[in-house]
């Protein structure tokens, strides 16, 4: 009998491209290459690009602190690119290798050696592909939709508002009517937009394999233990004319199991871990340099610019998407994690031997404590957050205007 954990062999050329193009995806930024040059070369150039921008930002939120609208404007850029900086540079540096052990985990599934099982496996995987190979063409057109939209509303911006020069707002001590000193800080400008475009791609691809395999894997494990009889009475039929008395046959199945419903859980929370360590400084970011920017984007919104409004509507679309997806994310595992435990309850517990209940108490014990993502503070990705985030972030914002009107 063959039991563990198994590269997938059910995929199809379809989805064995989906998956190959998930990879390809990740590594448009080079910092998330197996090679070390590759990795330490994309690290600097990035690093050459992005500091210096992020420097100017702040001081044009100094220099134009009299000026609203566009000093939160620029504070709004320079907490989005700094968060794109901190997540494409330093962390994908700092965990390629736990990220590139997600990747190729999620490929895996574990095997339980049994028709019944292998059925309902292939059918879950084969309909989730159909979910992944959506999200392939949404982040992928929607990335391009993202930077040709900010073309559209820096010619808007260059030819009928005129409020900046630039792609946004940004303070440089140069004469900007000079043609190579305007193209060099629009191309500046450019290649961060581009960049920093990838920050809402990575993410999405990260967590959608690491939620997917999760799902898959749990939906797997409740299915082989909420089927447990049957999956013994279809293996005992294998060994009908090897003359071992049924009792102990099915005894012996049971233990056998019961053994790997322990281990397929063990590793369904290392693999959780293993994702939850590599996001920890993300999360963060999520709950600290993240209200910085819906709170700017609320205060834009109130501008009398319509360019600056329309633009920064939707970075707020996109954002409070992001936010809620990893909420959301978070919740889901940390909900069905525990739902495991209610599966081993109503299984036959009658017709096995003593040390299959001691394995089930086990992993039930285990249960007890969900799969949560969660900050190094302790702060836990989930919908309570998300709304306590909202909810924040409102207050901030009333307050602010208060004192702007006040």
């Amino acid at each position: 009998m063959a039991f563990g954990l198994e590269q997938m062999d059910c995929l199809t050329k379809e989805e064995i491209g989906i998956k190959a193009h998930f990879m390809r995806l990740m590594n448009l930024s080079g910092t998330f290459s197996r090679r070390k040059q590759t990795r330490l070369r994309s690290a600097i150039i990035w690093s050459v690009i992005y500091v210096p921008i992020i420097l100017t930002l702040v001081a044009t939120c100094i220099h134009f602190r009299k000026n609203f609208d566009l000093s939160s404007y620029a504070l709004h850029h320079a907490a989005l690119i700094t968060i794109g900086f901190i997540v494409n540079v330093m962390t994908v540096c700092m965990y390629w290798k736990e990220f590139h052990d997600i990747m190729d985990g999620s490929t895996m599934s574990y095997n339980y050696d049994s028709g019944l099982v292998k059925n309902f496996a292939q059918q879950t995987i084969h309909e989730r592909f159909k979910l992944s190979g959506l999200l392939v063409k949404l982040v992928s057109y929607g990335s391009v939709g993202v930077i040709i939209e900010v073309q559209i509303f820096f010619a808007i911006e260059a030819f009928y508002l005129q409020t900046y020069k630039t792609i946004f707002p940004m303070y440089v001590p140069m004469d900007l009517d000079d043609p190579f000193v305007f193209t060099s800080v629009v191309i500046w400008q450019e290649l961060v937009v581009i960049y920093t475009t990838y920050l809402p791609l990575m993410l999405a691809v990260l967590y959608y394999n690491a939620w997917s395999h999760l799902d898959i894997e749990i939906k797997i494990l409740t299915f082989a233990v909420a089927n447990i009889q049957r999956i013994v009475e279809e293996e005992s039929q294998n060994f009908r004319h090897e003359g071992i008395h049924r009792e102990t046959l099915e005894a012996a199945l049971y233990e056998t199991y019961s053994y790997h419903f322990a281990k397929h859980h063990a590793h369904i929370t290392s693999y959780f871990e293993l994702f939850s360590k590599c996001v920890k400084l993300i999360t963060l970011l999520l709950f600290t340099m993240g209200p910085v920017c819906l709170v700017t984007v609320g205060l834009s919104l109130l501008s009398d610019n319509i360019g600056i409004r329309l633009k920064l509507f939707w970075f707020l679309v996109i954002q409070l998407i992001m936010t809620y997806a990893i909420c959301w994310i978070g919740q889901y595992i940390a909900d069905v994690s525990t739902g495991i435990s209610e599966v081993l309850v109503t299984a036959p517990w009658w017709l096995m031997p003593k040390s299959c209940r001691s394995t089930f108490l086990l992993i039930m014990t285990r249960c007890r404590k969900p799969l949560q993502m969660t900050t190094d503070y302790g702060v836990p990705a989930n919908m309570e957050s998300f709304m306590d985030l909202l909810k924040g972030v409102y207050q901030i914002i009333s307050v602010v205007i208060q004192m702007r009107d006040g």
